[in-house]
C-alpha cells in the first residue's frame, strides 16, 4: 500500500465587534437663592463696595437643565429708587473689583462679563455652586442724601454653551442694595488756585518783613450736598498783634471788603449745595492786606489767626 498524504485547508474567520458606548447627558433642573437687601454707604473720597452671592443648587429632577451644559447668570436690569441728579455711578465686578466687570443691562459679550458654571453627569442632587461679586458705588458723582434702592434684575438662563447665545426659559429673581448717602459738607483750605483736599485745613500767610499793602491770599473750598454757611472769626478782630502792638489788615472776600471789627464775619450764609458742580465745590477767594503801620511798632512776630467755620441746618 501506498503511502497516502492528506492535506488539509482551514480557514479561519475572524469577526470584529466593535463595542461603542454613549453617555447620555441627564435631564435635570435647577434652583437658585440669591441674598437679602445688601446696605453700602456712599464715600465722596473713596469708592465703596458690598459683596452680594449666588447660590445654584442641582437637582437630578426635572427637564429644564442638561447636566454637562453651562449655564449663565446674567445681570439683565438695574433701577434706582428714587431717581435723583446727580445719578448714583455704581458697577459690578466679579470675583473681585478691578478684575472682570460684570455687565449690567445690555446682552453680554464675554464671559468674563457673568457668572457661569455648570454641572457633570452623576452630580448628586443637592449639590450647591457658589458665587460672589461686588456691588461697587463710585465717587464720581456726589449724590444728594437719603437711602436709596438699587435694583439689580438678575437672570439664570440654562445653557449658554454658544454662548453668547442664552438658551432655555431664564429664571429672574431681583437682587436689592440699599445705598445710603450721608449728608456731607467739607471745607479745605489750600493756595490760591490749588485743588481741594480733606486734608487741608489751615493756610499759613506769611508777610515776612512789614510792609504797608503787601497782600497775600488763600482759596476757601466748599463741597456739600447740603445748604450751608460759612463764617470767620478773628480773635484779634481783624488786627495782628504781638502782644503789644497791632497791625491792621484788610480782609476781602473776592472784591468785598469783609469787617472783622467784631470778631466775625460771614461769608455765606444759607448757602445752596453745590454737588452738580464739576469739581463739586464752592470757591471763597480771600486776601489780606496789611494797613497803614503805626509809627514805633515794637519788633515781634505779629500774628492773627483767622478760623473758619462751616455749618449746616
Amino acid at each position: 500500500m501506498k503511502p497516502r498524504s492528506r492535506c488539509s485547508l482551514s480557514v479561519t474567520m475572524v469577526c470584529l465587534v466593535l463595542l461603542t458606548s454613549m453617555a447620555e447627558l441627564s435631564a435635570a433642573s435647577l434652583t437658585w437663592t440669591i441674598d437679602t437687601t445688601r446696605s453700602v454707604t456712599y464715600s465722596p473720597d473713596s469708592t465703596s463696595l458690598v459683596a452680594c452671592h449666588v447660590n445654584v443648587t442641582y437637582k437630578s429632577t426635572g427637564t429644564t437643565y442638561t447636566a454637562g451644559n453651562r449655564y449663565c447668570i446674567i445681570i439683565s436690569a438695574a433701577t434706582v429708587s428714587p431717581t435723583t441728579t446727580p445719578a448714583l455711578s455704581y458697577s459690578a465686578w466679579a470675583p473681585t473689583m478691578g478684575v472682570n466687570q460684570l455687565n449690567i443691562g445690555a446682552t453680554p459679550s464675554t464671559l468674563t462679563q457673568v457668572l457661569s458654571g455648570s454641572f457633570p453627569s452623576n452630580t448628586a442632587t443637592g449639590t450647591v455652586q457658589s458665587y460672589s461679586f461686588d456691588f461697587v458705588l463710585a465717587n464720581s458723582t456726589f449724590p444728594n442724601p437719603r437711602t436709596y434702592t438699587v435694583s439689580l434684575t438678575e437672570k439664570l438662563y440654562p445653557s449658554c454653551n454658544s454662548f453668547p447665545t442664552l438658551g432655555g426659559t431664564p429664571s429672574t429673581k431681583t437682587q436689592s442694595i440699599s445705598v445710603i448717602v450721608p449728608n456731607s459738607y467739607d471745607v479745605s483750605v489750600v493756595p490760591t488756585g490749588g485743588a481741594f483736599l480733606t486734608t487741608t485745613t489751615s493756610q499759613p500767610l506769611d508777610f515776612g518783613t512789614l510792609a504797608s499793602g503787601t497782600t497775600l491770599g488763600a482759596d476757601i473750598l466748599v463741597r456739600s450736598n447740603v445748604g450751608y454757611s460759612l463764617a470767620l472769626t478773628s480773635p484779634n478782630k481783624g488786627v495782628m498783634s504781638n502782644g503789644v502792638d497791632t497791625v491792621p489788615y484788610i480782609l476781602k472776600l473776592g472784591v468785598t471788603t469783609k469787617s472783622l471789627a467784631t470778631g466775625s464775619t460771614t461769608l455765606a450764609s444759607r448757602a445752596a449745595k453745590n454737588n452738580t458742580k464739576v469739581p463739586p465745590q464752592t470757591k471763597y477767594p480771600i486776601t489780606a492786606t496789611i494797613g497803614t503801620l503805626p509809627s514805633n511798632l515794637s519788633s515781634g512776630t505779629y500774628t492773627d489767626t483767622l478760623t473758619i467755620t462751616l455749618t449746616s441746618p
